[in-house]
């Protein structure tokens, strides 16, 4: 049931016609608003909507089951006195009552009969406080799963970098060494093996240093996204091949 046909009590119930009632009861002080609301909610949302007299709510309430209430009233229009005899005949069903009018509509001395539960505007905003504080809880963990799958893309993607990067630069280098060493060897008279083999090693360490630098480089910066930045910037300086 409704009680209000005012603005705010048409927007709650916008929302709450969703869960589509079997049956809504509509009243309010003036019979023809109570009317009018029940035939927009007839037309608009398919329920059926039945406007009660306002002097005939209370007695309405022995077969409602949630009660929705939003007027412009001075005073409560429930006290636990007018709502007696009609609690003896619901027969302990329970009676949810959502008092939205301020000042409130619905007595609080309504709390002390059994299987009635009666929720202010107060309540309500404690339970929009605790779902916002739960949703902010939620997008705070959202983020973290966020952040953490981002730096697992972007370590994957530097990995991606760093590995075609190294294999190219070591190409170079050893390429530039073999070079190197062909010019040394035609330089000299004669080579034993033992010396071949020398200069050799010397030039496979002098690559392995050259590339130290590089590769821990691209290494410290995989976590910041920056490893593609420093693999294009090698592989220009060193005018390696671009990757496919």
């Amino acid at each position: 049931m409704m009680v209000g046909a005012g603005k705010m009590g048409e927007l709650t119930l916008t929302h709450l016609l969703e869960m589509r009632p079997m049956q809504l009861l509509v009243t309010n002080r003036t019979d023809q608003r109570a009317t009018e609301l029940a035939q927009r909610i007839n037309q608009r949302h398919g329920v059926q909507a039945v406007a009660v007299p306002f002097a005939e709510w209370i007695e309405r309430l022995a077969d409602t089951d949630i009660v929705i209430s939003s007027t412009g009233a001075r005073e409560p229009i429930l006290s636990a006195n007018q709502y007696t005899t009609v609690h003896a005949r619901r027969a302990f069903r329970p009676l949810l009552f959502i008092d939205i009018a301020v000042p409130r509509d619905i007595d609080a001395s309504m709390e002390k009969f059994n299987g009635v539960y009666l929720y202010n505007i107060d309540d309500l905003q404690s339970v929009v406080e605790a779902n916002l504080a739960n949703r902010r809880d939620a997008i705070g963990r959202c983020h973290e799963i966020i952040e953490s799958h981002v730096v697992e893309f972007v370590e994957s993607q530097s990995r991606n970098d760093i590995g075609p990067t190294v294999e190219a630069l070591k190409q170079r280098f050893q390429e530039i060494g073999q070079q190197e060493f062909d010019w040394l060897i035609r330089k000299l008279d004669s080579v034993s093996p033992h010396d071949r083999e020398l200069i050799e090693q010397m030039l496979h360490r002098v690559t392995q240093k050259l590339l130290h630098g590089p590769v821990s480089l691209l290494s410290d910066h995989s976590a910041n996204g920056a490893t593609r930045v420093y693999a294009e910037t090698l592989r220009a300086m060193f005018q390696l091949a671009d990757q496919d």
